[in-house]
């Protein structure tokens, strides 16, 4: 399994939009791993996980042919997961695209897409709509996914990580999660991860935070509890990814910090295979 870190930031990317903290004017003037797009992944060159506002620069970046995009996770309706207006793009009449894709979500990504996209039908976009509950598994092809509840949005969103498995190899895309309930990680303990992307939102400015997003110490906690209960592989690939400027999230701040517990940091373009 191949997957790239198509963009690493929170919502306002980094730098900022409209930010002249001293984070966002490094990384304006450092560049390079500084920089980072709004999060989405792509797994394989079949499967993205989120679409976010930069895809339209990541696809031309990374080389993506969109149109052989087979399935699309959405781990929630925020803007900065869910692009709606280039999602549209994919409708007939703007694009020739002749293959079926296989969009899953919770039910307000569903009614985002119903209400955001223009002359919505499924046929239109040549989409089909896959409801995602947590504790449901998909056989989709050769993937099998796995949908785990997130500690994130508030209701009526039931914001969605997953775990995916093909060719023998496990990952689990947790960004935009707080510390998991019991029944996300009842879930969990039925797996052993060969790669894990944990959620570093909050960074050093609010290290302890682990409701809906997690700080620094919080994630080396994660990681720890993902071990202890057998969940990690003994060599598995441990990655912590979805940073913000308020969170001091300059690169090789965030390597000193997170190298001696043996996690990974990611940044625009990374690629994690096993």
């Amino acid at each position: 399994m191949r997957i790239q870190f198509l963009g690493t930031a929170a919502a306002e990317g980094i730098p900022a939009l409209f930010c002249n903290c001293e984070t966002c004017r490094t990384a304006r003037q450092r560049g390079g791993k500084d920089l980072r797009r709004r999060t989405a992944y792509l797994v394989d060159d079949d499967t993205m996980v989120d679409f976010g506002p930069d895809i339209f620069w990541q696809s031309m970046a990374y080389g993506i042919e969109l149109e052989k995009i087979q399935r699309l996770l959405i781990s929630h309706s925020h803007s900065d997961h869910l692009a709606v207006k280039d999602l549209q793009w994919r409708a007939m009449g703007y694009s020739n695209v002749d293959t079926d894709m296989t969009l899953y979500g919770d039910q307000a990504v569903m009614d985002t897409l119903r209400a955001e996209m223009e002359y919505f039908t499924s046929q239109r976009y040549r989409f089909r709509l896959q409801l995602a509950f947590p504790g449901d598994t998909f056989t989709d092809g050769d993937m099998t996914i796995t949908a785990i509840r997130a500690s994130h949005a508030r209701p009526p969103e039931i914001p969605l990580n997953y775990v995916i498995q093909r060719g023998g190899v496990t990952a689990l895309i947790g960004h935009d999660s707080g510390w998991w309930r019991e029944e996300s990680w009842e879930i969990l303990r039925r797996f052993k991860l060969d790669i894990v992307v944990m959620e570093g939102t909050c960074g050093f400015g609010q290290p302890d935070q682990q409701s809906h997003h997690m700080g620094a110490n919080a994630v080396v906690r994660l990681h720890g509890e993902l071990r202890k209960q057998g969940i990690l592989k003994e060599d598995a690939t441990a990655v912590v990814s979805h940073f913000s400027h308020n969170g001091h999230a300059l690169h090789d701040r965030l390597e000193e910090f997170f190298a001696p517990h043996g996690i990974q940091v990611a940044y625009d373009g990374m690629v994690v295979e096993r």
